[in-house]
């Protein structure tokens, strides 16, 4: 499983790529165990060490029997006082329970669907063990399920990291493998950050940093550890937003360094574009216009963001930068997250003036294939300049004779790889992206990315004002007298 390691900074990373040192190349760590962590993603000693700790198990202090509460963690320690299998009331399955005991005092161990075998190390009778584990009261008997057991207390009086859970590794052994990286390789890690950065901003080093995460030590807070505030959080989250910053930046570099033919747009070509449409545009939407024009004409390739309420005239927008491209002797694409959303686009450029040069093919999942050959063959031979579709569009049979701009609606519903694969059927397209409800990764990469951004705050002023209303389920027939008013009217109803 991809992504239990999306923690580890590119840029440490980088500095320590001789520590990418295989898994099964520490002790206790074979073949099966190593397959088990490269499962997970964790392929190296690198690896290991970026497994930040999810919680933290509070061991300083052994809680007595007579201490036990409902509800709250404890670490007792006490002696096996019966051990043995139980059959579940009305069930042929059975549960494992070991009675631990205090004095007067009694604990139940229960678990459910484990091997007999797996308790033959502490559940003999007279033997001291302890236990780690949520406490529960049930018919006035003191319970826990699953607890963690061991006959040892190397254990005892430590705070023990808690890790995201590996199919066949336990974490007892995530600990001890992570401990024996330390121990062996910790003092070759390269710390990449300059030291007088991270002084100015009181952050740790980072081999500090690893092993008091790993390793805290007895008498630290736990409180900042559990809640993820302590120091050593704060630096590896700065490691994190650092590396992403530099991958930003060379990708913006990259970017700024990538060319594309400047389109051609005069002035009475934008005029031309206010004279198709039987409304006066909205000032946001003349000022989208303009900026799209200088994107096109900057001999850079477009990377700009529409964002408007829905009904602001962004689907305008789109047309009129279409309008541009196909001035030029390009096609467009435009990409809609739905069979529906696709077919009213369709329906919308379809019933645009013919002067501005349209001619749309609608391409879906749902065709038949006799239909989707013959739109491929319109669209790689330039019959159709404007291909308007889902994911479809993304399809290796698509080609485009020149494709000079991606439309992406509602982009934040199409992943980052789907977005490229419309993209790289031209040569340095344009991409414009619309959304109505921008997500706050979409925000991030316009504020920190490349990504230009415009807004569309106005509403056209033919728009018919929307009337919201709250209503007590009282007042049903008042609700629906209103209802019949408006579509009496040729009006429509929204109903939530």
């Amino acid at each position: 499983m991809a992504g239990i390691n999306d923690a580890k900074p590119a840029v440490s990373a980088t500095a320590n790529n001789f520590l990418n040192i295989p898994v099964s190349n520490l002790k206790g760590i074979g073949a099966k165990r190593a397959g088990y962590l490269v499962k997970r993603g964790i392929s190296s000693v690198l690896d290991l060490f970026y497994l930040i700790p999810r919680d933290y198990e509070d061991r300083t202090h052994i809680t007595l029997f007579s201490e036990l509460t409902d509800g709250k963690p404890a670490y007792i320690r006490g002696k096996v006082l019966w051990a043995g299998e139980e059959r579940l009331f009305g069930s042929r399955k059975t549960l494992f329970k070991i009675i631990a005991g205090e004095g007067i005092f009694q604990l139940d161990l229960v678990w459910f669907n484990v091997k007999k075998a797996y308790f033959n190390s502490f559940s003999c009778p007279g033997q001291e063990i302890c236990a780690y584990g949520p406490v529960t009261c049930r018919n006035n008997r003191f319970q826990m399920y699953h607890p963690d057991v061991s006959v040892t207390h190397d254990e005892s009086g430590a705070l023990l990291p808690v890790y995201p859970l590996v199919e066949g590794v336990s974490n007892r052994l995530l600990r001890h493998f992570i401990r024996g990286a330390i121990n062996e390789y910790l003092e070759l890690l390269i710390d990449p950050m300059p030291g007088v950065l991270l002084k100015r901003l009181g952050l740790p080093g980072l081999a500090e940093t690893i092993r008091k995460l790993h390793l805290p030590e007895a008498d630290s807070n736990p409180v900042p550890l559990k809640n993820k505030e302590t120091p050593f959080h704060k630096r590896i989250i700065f490691d994190r937003f650092f590396s992403l910053m530099l991958r930003m930046n060379h990708d913006r570099h990259k970017r700024r360094l990538r060319s594309a033919a400047p389109l051609k747009i005069t002035d009475s070509l934008i005029k031309g574009i206010k004279q198709f449409f039987p409304f006066s545009l909205t000032g946001d939407q003349l000022k989208c216009i303009e900026e799209i024009r200088n994107d096109l004409t900057s001999g850079r390739p477009m990377n700009r963001l529409i964002m408007g309420d829905v009904g602001t005239g962004k689907t305008l927008v789109a047309a009129a930068a279409s309008h541009m491209v196909i001035k030029n002797s390009l096609q467009v694409a435009v990409m809609a997250p739905t069979q529906l959303l696709a077919e009213q686009h369709m329906a919308y450029f379809s019933a645009l003036p013919l002067e501005m040069g349209f001619k749309p093919v609608l391409l879906t999942g749902t065709l038949k294939n006799q239909e989707k050959k013959e739109i491929y063959s319109s669209v790689k031979e330039g019959r159709c300049n404007i291909v308007i579709g889902t994911h479809a569009l993304i399809q290796d049979k698509l080609g485009f004779k020149k494709l000079g701009l991606a439309v992406i609606d509602e982009q934040h519903r199409f992943g980052v790889n789907q977005r490229s694969s419309i993209i790289e059927k031209g040569q340095n397209t344009h991409v414009l992206s619309m959304s109505a409800t921008p997500i706050p990764r979409t925000i991030a990469l316009t504020t920190y990315y490349d990504r230009d951004l415009s807004t569309i705050a106005q509403y056209p002023g033919t728009r018919v004002p929307v009337t919201t209303c709250l209503a007590e389920r009282a007042k049903k027939r008042w609700i629906f007298d209103s209802m019949n008013k408006v579509l009496a009217k040729g009006g429509q109803v929204y109903i939530i």
